[in-house]
C-alpha cells in the first residue's frame, strides 16, 4: 500500500523495536482499509500509535531514547530510521514459515529442498493474503503481536527437527521405498540395521518392507549398496491442527502422500477454511478441534481432490456417553479419517475416511484398543441399571 510523505516522515521518527514497527506498519495499513482508502496518511499513523504504544506514551519513549543515547548508543535514533525506512520498502508478512537444518547445509538425511519448498510457500501464502486476512481478524484495538503470526512448519525429513506435527500447518520431506524385482540382494542386513522402525526383514532371498511400520525416512535406500532398494517416489506429509507449549497436540495426518500440487491447493483449503469458519481472532488449530477436518477436505474435494469414502461400524460395549466420546476419539485417530460420529442407542458409527491411507480394519483396530467391541451386524444397546464403564 502506498503511504504519504507525511505518513512517512513521522512512522520513521515512532521510538520502537524493529519487530514493533513491523505490525506497526501492518497496523497502520489495516486501519487505511478499514477507512476505506487506498494511501496511508498521518490520520493513520496517529491511529496506529494510539494502539501500538499501549499504556507507554510516546513521550515516555522518547525520554527513554534520550537516555540511551546520553549514556553512550550515539547512532541509536540513526538505526532505529534506517530499521524503519527498511521496513517500509518491503512486504511484511504475519506468517512464519519455518525450516529445518537443512536449510543451512546439505543434511545428510534431507529428502526435499526446504528452501524452494518454503520459497513455494512463501508465494502461496502472499498471493492468498494471509497478513491481510490476519490482520483484519483482530479487534480494531488489539496490537498485532508474533503470536498472531500463521505458522508453517517444514522438515525435509521424518526426523522433524523444526517439529511439525505440533504446529497449525506442518509439512515432512518423505520418500516410499520399493525392492526391485531382478536384482540381487547381498544379504548384508544393511538396510535391517539401519531401519530404526523395525520395518525391514531379510526373507526367501531379500528385504521385505512393513508399511504400516515404515515412516519414509530413505534410509534403507541410502545404505543398499545393490540398488535392490530403490526410492519409488517423493513427496510430503501433510499435518494441520498441531499446538505446542502449554496446550500441547499433535496434528492429523491430512496426507500421508502427497506432491508439490496437492501441498499447495492443502495450504489454499486451510486458509479458506479460517477465512469461513473462524470466530473472531480463532487460529486453524483451535477451528479443527472445534469441527474436525473436514471443512478442509470439502474444500480438497472441489480443488480436485479424492473423493473421501463413508462406512458404518457396528460398536459394542458402549453404555453411556463417555463411551461414545472414547470411540469418537480412537477413530479421529486414525490417519484419513475425516469424520467420525457415533450413535450410543443404535451401536452404529459413521465414518468418512480418505482410502488412500486407511482401511476398515485400521478402524476396527483402533475401536477395539479403545476397549470396545465390533460386531458384523449391528448391536442393540447394552444396559445394565444406571452403571457406567466410564466412572
Amino acid at each position: 500500500m502506498e503511504w504519504d510523505s507525511k505518513a512517512v516522515a513521522e512512522f520513521i521518527k515512532m521510538p520502537l523495536a524493529k519487530s514493533a514497527k513491523e505490525n506497526a506498519k501492518i497496523q497502520a495499513e489495516k486501519i487505511a482499509r478499514k477507512n476505506k482508502s487506498d494511501k496511508v496518511t498521518l490520520k493513520e499513523v496517529e491511529q496506529t500509535k494510539k494502539i501500538i504504544y499501549g499504556d507507554v506514551p510516546e513521550a515516555v519513549r522518547l525520554k527513554e531514547l534520550d537516555r540511551r543515547i546520553a549514556e553512550g548508543e550515539k547512532d541509536l535514533k540513526e538505526k532505529l530510521e534506517k530499521e524503519a525506512r527498511e521496513i517500509l520498502a518491503r512486504e511484511v508478512d504475519l506468517f512464519n514459515v519455518e525450516m529445518c537444518h537443512a536449510q543451512f547445509f546439505r543434511c545428510r538425511s534431507q529428502i526435499i529442498d526446504v528452501r524452494e519448498v518454503k520459497r513455494q510457500v512463501d508465494k502461496k501464502l502472499r498471493e492468498l493474503k494471509v497478513t491481510e486476512m490476519v490482520a483484519d481478524m483482530l479487534p480494531d484495538d488489539e496490537r498485532i503481536m508474533a503470536h498472531h503470526h500463521f505458522t508453517v512448519s517444514i522438515s525435509g525429513c521424518p526426523n522433524a527437527c523444526t517439529a511439525p506435527e505440533v504446529r497449525p500447518f506442518g509439512v515432512q520431506g518423505i520418500s516410499k521405498p520399493m525392492v526391485v524385482a531382478g536384482v540381487e540382494c547381498s544379504q548384508c542386513w544393511a538396510c535391517v540395521d539401519r531401519c530404526r522402525r523395525g520395518a525391514i526383514v531379510v526373507r526367501d532371498g531379500g528385504p521385505k518392507i512393513n508399511v504400516h511400520l515404515c515412516d519414509m525416512c530413505e534410509n534403507c535406500v541410502k545404505v543398499c549398496p545393490t540398488g535392490k532398494l530403490v526410492s519409488e517416489r517423493k513427496g510430503f506429509r501433510i499435518m494441520v491442527g498441531g499446538k505446542f507449549g502449554r496446550f500441547h497436540q499433535v496434528g492429523y495426518e491430512l496426507y500421508k502422500m502427497a506432491d508439490l500440487d496437492t501441498l499447495m491447493k492443502a495450504i489454499e483449503a486451510s486458509i479458506e477454511t479460517i477465512k469461513e469458519e473462524a470466530v473472531g481472532e480463532e487460529s486453524l488449530t483451535s477451528i479443527i478441534n472445534r469441527t474436525g477436518v473436514l471443512p478442509i477436505f470439502e474444500k480438497l474435494i472441489l480443488k480436485g481432490g479424492n473423493m473421501n469414502e463413508k462406512t458404518t461400524l457396528n460398536v459394542t460395549g458402549m453404555t453411556c456417553d463417555k463411551c461414545v466420546m472414547h470411540v469418537i476419539r480412537a477413530l479421529q485417530k486414525v490417519p484419513g479419517v475425516t469424520s467420525a460420529k457415533v450413535d450410543l442407542a443404535s451401536g452404529k458409527a459413521t465414518v468418512e475416511y480418505d482410502r488412500s491411507k486407511t482401511s476398515l480394519a485400521d478402524m476396527e483396530k483402533a475401536v477395539k484398543d479403545a476397549g470396545y467391541g465390533i460386531a458384523r451386524e449391528a448391536a442393540p444397546r447394552s444396559s445394565i441399571g444406571n452403571d457406567s464403564c466410564c466412572g
